[in-house]
């Protein structure tokens, strides 16, 4: 059962929520947005509600390329943090990165940071054209093959798994 938004810490009920998910048998996770409004100790609290994976968007390896994708400053620290507490709260983490032209020439940076998280998988969409997402953000073919392939060989390697989302190709 995934709880998700806009930034499902901005419900006064979000924690009630977990905890009748949990209470009803459901393995509950969140899509938390990388703000001030996830601190260590609303992750703690929804880990006590019954909370087993956080769901976090990383889009480049770097504060420039993350904060400038997502388009909000200190963005990269927060997600940096958020993820470093869900592991110390034993709380399974994903990460979310999509793959656009902002950061398709990150992705071997990527494929490195992502072994040293200690998460459980990496869902790496890719973009399609909707919303803030412009035809223009999207890559090119042959940087789809690249950027495919990386992604395959950090798969056999990784210690997570890994899924590409929008890529039936893969």
């Amino acid at each position: 059962f995934v709880i998700t938004g806009g930034d499902p810490l901005k419900s006064p009920y979000v924690y009630d929520y977990i905890k009748h998910a949990d209470s009803v048998g459901l393995r509950v996770a969140v899509t938390p947005s990388a703000t001030g409004l996830l601190t260590r100790e609303a992750i703690h609290r929804m880990k006590e509600n019954g909370l087993t994976r956080m769901a976090i968007s990383l889009d480049g390896s770097t504060p420039e390329i993350h904060d400038n994708f997502r388009r909000q400053p200190g963005s990269y620290a927060h997600t940096i943090r958020a993820i470093a507490d869900a592991v110390a709260e034993g709380i399974t983490v994903q990460i979310n990165t999509t793959i656009s032209r902002w950061n398709v020439n990150d992705i071997d940076n990527l494929c490195a940071l992502m072994q040293k998280f200690g998460l459980t998988l990496w869902a790496a969409f890719f973009l399609v054209p909707t919303g803030r997402g412009e035809e223009t953000d999207e890559i090119s073919p042959q940087q789809y093959e690249e950027a495919l392939t990386k992604l395959y060989n950090t798969a056999k390697a990784a210690d997570f798994d890994l899924k590409p989302t929008a890529a039936p190709h893969y």
